[in-house]
């Protein structure tokens, strides 16, 4: 077997003693599982990085934290994928396309306003249904279960086990609330004016989009998986 290691603070030092005990070979090209140390922030670069790649998450801090193992519980778990004992949890991913082109996040898909001091405006459709027609504020936040917990609830969703979760952000001229569809349909966001920015989790990678721009967004075939 080959890990890889991915650490918020760059400090391995106890997680390659044990791979060591283990004689697992520390590979960060292709490896069979990754272990990440950090908060959910790392599970986001990891899956990026890594994606489909089995992930072990060893918490860094008390924050929100998906999988909660400890370093302490490294050695037990690098046992159980010894024995063959382990168990894997997959999380689904939103897979957005825009202008040809294919982008995956674990968390969520952001449209936000470009300009602080002035609104965008758009309109989102489920399938062909429409769902919130000519909204004005300031975006859109469309989230897995993973992410439901994140940004999506700091506008007012709630946390959520299955489908996915399409909230407005700062609405002006629409009172409603998040809500919550089944993952099976595809969600099409239609800029209508103004320019807005793309986003997908904690990348870095922003993308402008302007007026007559359309976005779509579905579940994703790939999945993210952890042990547990």
């Amino acid at each position: 077997m080959k890990f890889a290691i991915m650490s918020k603070n760059g400090d391995v030092k106890r997680m390659t003693e044990v791979l060591a005990m283990f004689d697992i070979d520390i590979d960060s090209n292709k490896p069979d599982f990754v272990i990440v140390h950090g908060g959910d922030g790392t599970i986001l670069r990891a899956e990026r990085k890594y994606p489909g790649v089995p992930k072990i998450t060893i918490r860094a801090s008390h924050g929100g934290f998906k999988y909660n193992y400890t370093e302490q519980d490294l050695e037990d778990v690098i046992i159980k994928i010894d024995n063959g004992t382990y168990e894997i949890k997959e999380e689904s991913k939103l897979e957005t396309t825009f202008q040809g082109k294919k982008y995956l996040s674990l968390n969520e898909v952001q449209i936000h306003n470009a300009s602080p001091i002035k609104a965008i405006r758009f309109s989102i459709y489920m399938d062909s249904l429409p769902l919130f027609e000519n909204v004005i504020g300031d975006g859109t936040v469309i989230a897995t279960p993973f992410g439901s917990s994140g940004y999506f609830s700091s506008i007012g969703g709630e946390k959520f086990g299955k489908g996915i979760g399409i909230g407005l952000n700062n609405p002006f001229n629409i009172k409603s609330k998040p809500i919550v569809i089944d993952e099976s349909p595809e969600i099409y966001v239609k800029i209508l004016r103004d320019d807005g920015l793309l986003l997908f989790d904690n990348d870095e990678n922003i993308i402008t989009v302007k007026g007559g721009d359309e976005i779509k967004v579905e579940t994703s075939k790939n999945t993210a998986k952890f042990v547990i």
